[in-house]
């Protein structure tokens, strides 16, 4: 599911998206190609609110936010 579409927040449409969903790098490859397989770096995004996180409208700082609160309280042995 769409991890902004889930928190309810820019514009979400429906809370439980399960359409269109891309894996977005919160740090570009082209920025820095070590991050390409990073946990910390990845997050499942719609394809409106990956176009949102690609243009800088909703903050990097707030996505990796997101994911490190995921990983941190997500069940031991869960692989992601």
């Amino acid at each position: 599911m769409c991890r902004i579409c889930i928190l309810n927040l820019y514009n979400t449409v429906y809370k439980y998206n399960t359409e269109t969903l891309e894996t977005h790098h919160i740090i570009p490859i082209n920025e820095d190609d070590t991050k390409a397989f990073d946990d910390f770096n990845l997050i499942t995004l719609c394809n409106y609110h990956h176009d949102m996180a690609d243009k800088g409208d909703i903050p990097r700082e707030f996505l990796l936010k997101i994911v490190k609160e995921n990983i941190r309280t997500s069940p031991p042995g869960l692989v992601f």
